[in-house]
Order: structure tokens, then C-alpha cells, then sequence
């Protein structure tokens, strides 16, 4: 085919400013244009004895044989990319939960509201309804005991709620709102049902309790509800439940 080291350089020109007319290149277009520019050469020289052929065409090869190493090895790198990118993605969630995760209860907190629930000027971003939770004698337990004993409430009202909820298939989120108090996010579902969960929960769960010593302390709440609406003010919204829930004390 070639048999000299200025007709490949010849070659090497004329596909790379071919390749430059382009943003983006990858190995195989290049490789592409490469023998089409190659291909050219040879039919203007097709008159040329094929005895001529020299080291020249196995040059040729090996600089082929490269570029698909290239473009394997740029295959490859892309591929330990999306794999870095994948564990990137799964540390950036991991932090994400644990950054919106309440350190006792398995529920979320007050900053997941704020970043996920809201918009910037504290709107709601979607609609349905929202349920206020405050568990019973909270600070009187804590002061006489401590607040290990008030720890261990809030666990498990919070794990009764969850599990609750989940055996009723709800869609709902949970957040632990203020120190004993939870607010609870209820979609795809009429205030009737709502309210039916809840006074279910709070019935079923008033036979539970734990035991600390001599003291067994009892799973009691109160609740309200309200319905919420998109772009409606979340604190609005929280004044009226909390004036609700005042009217509602057992």
C-alpha cells in the first residue's frame, strides 16, 4: 500500500483536520476518517505495484490497532466513570438520609420540610393533609426522670406510627417536628380517611406501653388534622393545627 513515512504522516494530517472540524471525536469517527483518507491515497496509487508494499503498511496497522486500544481504554475509563459516578450518587444519598434523618426516631426532621417540602419563601410544594402529633406528659417525664426514659418514649411512638402506617399501606411522611412533637404528611386520601387513621392509631397504641423500674409509661398522644393546599404558608398552616390540637387535649 504505502511505502513511506510521508505519505502516513500525509494520511495523519488530512484526517486529523478533518477530525478537527468537529467538538467532540471519539477513537472509532476518528478511525473512521483515518482509512477513509487512507483508502484515498490508495486509489490515486492503485497504479502502484503491490510488490511496493512495505513496513510502511504494517505501521499503518499497528497505528490502527492503537487507536482501538485507545478507544477500548477510553471505553473502559467511561465505564469506571458511571461505576465512580454510581458511588457517588450512593454516598451523596447516604449523607442526604443521615443529614435529614432524626438522630432518635426513624423519621425524618425539621430541615427535610424546609429543603424538601417547601418552597424558598416556607409555600408547600404539593397538597394534602397534615397531622399533628404531641406526645402525652413528654416534659413531665423528662423532669422526673431523664431524658434517656423520654428518648425511649419518643421511639417507640414514633416506631408504633411507622409501623402503623405502613401495615396500612398510607402514603405518607413522617417528621419529628419538635422534641415530642411529630407532624405527619397524608396523600391520596379524603379527610375522612385521614381522620379514621388516626383515631385508630391513637386507640390501638394506648395498649401499649414500656416499663422503667416501677413505672410503666403509657403510648399516648394527641392529634389534629388539617388539609394543606400547594403554595399555601406552612406556618399558617401550623398555627391553625397547633390551635386545633389545643382544643383537642385528652
Amino acid at each position: 500500500m504505502y511505502n513511506d513515512n510521508e505519505k502516513l504522516v500525509h494520511i495523519t494530517e488530512k484526517a486529523m483536520l478533518r477530525a478537527l472540524k468537529n467538538e467532540i471525536v471519539m477513537p472509532s469517527k476518528y478511525l473512521e476518517i483515518f482509512t477513509e483518507e487512507m483508502e484515498k491515497i490508495d486509489n490515486q496509487h492503485k497504479e502502484e505495484s503491490l510488490h511496493r508494499v512495505s513496513a510502511d503498511e504494517d505501521e499503518i496497522m499497528n497505528t490502527m490497532q492503537s487507536l482501538k486500544k485507545m478507544e477500548q481504554y477510553w471505553f473502559d475509563s467511561g465505564r469506571d466513570y458511571v461505576r465512580e459516578l454510581n458511588v457517588l450518587r450512593s454516598a451523596v444519598d447516604t449523607l442526604r438520609t443521615q443529614l435529614f434523618s432524626d438522630d432518635i426516631s426513624e423519621t425524618k426532621n425539621r430541615l427535610w420540610i424546609f429543603k424538601d417540602k417547601l418552597n424558598k419563601n416556607e409555600t408547600f410544594k404539593d397538597y394534602g393533609f397534615l397531622i399533628s402529633i404531641k406526645i402525652v406528659d413528654y416534659d413531665k417525664i423528662v423532669r422526673e426522670y431523664d431524658s434517656n426514659i423520654g428518648n425511649t418514649l419518643i421511639k417507640q411512638v414514633s416506631d408504633y406510627m411507622i409501623g402503623y402506617l405502613d401495615q396500612k399501606h398510607c402514603h405518607y411522611e413522617i417528621v419529628r417536628y419538635l422534641k415530642d412533637n411529630f407532624l405527619i404528611f397524608m396523600h391520596d386520601m379524603n379527610e375522612n380517611e385521614v381522620e379514621e387513621h388516626i383515631s385508630n392509631m391513637q386507640h390501638e397504641m394506648s395498649n401499649y406501653s414500656f416499663k422503667h423500674r416501677n413505672r410503666v409509661f403509657s403510648l399516648t398522644f394527641n392529634a389534629a388534622e388539617i388539609q394543606y393546599i400547594k403554595n399555601e404558608s406552612f406556618s399558617s398552616v401550623l398555627d391553625q393545627l397547633d390551635e386545633k390540637l389545643f382544643h383537642n387535649k385528652m
